[in-house]
């Protein structure tokens, strides 16, 4: 999916997984991508939900927009714009670290269709979203 980012267009890739009114979206952490939450979307539990997995800005198959820099809130509106590009309604938000500050960020401002959030590893803001969280986790 092409995104605009701080008017930089950029790639953002994504898997999307079964069918369903409530869809799961899943945001990973700093260093990760999407493969770290493609085994739950097979969890039996999850049979009549929409499970969308991306890659964020540079990582995974996502590409970086070149000459800018992206804050946690730059990631919410791309959130936002992903969200608002595939019509999703009813949004279940998993966040691990980073992703986790940018799911609150779009609770906070575009949680019209925000049914749950489920924060992982408890990171709230950018500051938290390093490398020390992944050595903490091992």
């Amino acid at each position: 999916m092409e995104l605009t980012l701080n008017g930089v267009k950029t790639l953002l890739s994504y898997s999307d997984i079964g069918v369903g009114d409530h869809c799961i979206v899943y945001l990973h952490g700093l260093g990760s991508d999407r493969n770290d939450f493609l085994p739950a979307c097979s969890y039996p539990g999850f049979a009549g939900f929409r499970l969308l997995v991306m890659d964020l800005p540079g990582h995974g198959l996502s590409s970086y927009p070149t000459g800018i820099s992206l804050t946690v809130d730059d990631l919410a509106q791309a959130l936002h714009e992903f969200v608002t590009t595939l019509r999703l309604k009813k949004i279940h938000l998993v966040g691990h670290s980073l992703g986790g500050a940018i799911a609150l960020r779009y609770a906070a401002q575009f949680a019209t269709n925000l049914v749950s959030f489920t924060n992982i590893e408890g990171n709230l803001v950018s500051e938290d979203c390093g490398i020390l969280s992944r050595e903490i986790r091992n």
